[in-house]
């Protein structure tokens, strides 16, 4: 009985267990893609909550240039899903700073409602705008959304 116990309290925690991949980033695709080197291998990612303008829309470069600050250095992903590319969705953490948090609050994101109910996204987004951060800058921003319809 205590083994079957022991043993169904491990199946229960590790399947809840929160995932989470360390090692470096060695290449950022665009403002909120990229891969990281693991131990086990290199795993692309893609910033959960966020999303960065599209290749040659404005600010572009500038959150892609953002998101290179952070090459080589020591990282961890918190996983929170996988994307139907079969990306990783998580959270950059470098240094014990949340790096999506960080991009939003700069101006170089804009918050993906769509598949985010992060309240810190949500209030980083709306004082980005406030202060005119990064591509609030521009009176009318084209969403990536709206940017990848046309």
């Amino acid at each position: 009985m205590k083994i079957s116990i022991i043993l169904l309290t491990f199946l229960v925690s590790s399947i809840y267990q929160e995932q989470f991949y360390t090692g470096k980033i060695t290449r950022v695709i665009d403002g909120d893609t990229f891969v990281m080197q693991t131990i086990t291998g290199s795993v692309k990612v893609r910033l959960d909550g966020i999303d960065c303008p599209e290749n040659k829309q404005p600010y572009s470069a500038e959150s892609k240039a953002f998101l290179s600050k952070f090459l080589n250095l020591g990282s961890k992903i918190h996983k929170k899903g996988t994307d139907r590319y079969g990306r990783v969705l998580g959270v950059l953490w470098v240094e014990g700073i949340n790096i999506n948090l960080l991009m939003v609050k700069e101006g170089y994101p804009w918050h993906f409602k769509k598949y985010s109910k992060d309240t810190a996204l949500a209030e980083a987004e709306i004082k980005a705008r406030e202060n005119k951060k990064g591509l609030w800058k521009d009176p009318n921003p084209i969403a990536p959304w709206d940017w990848r319809k046309k």
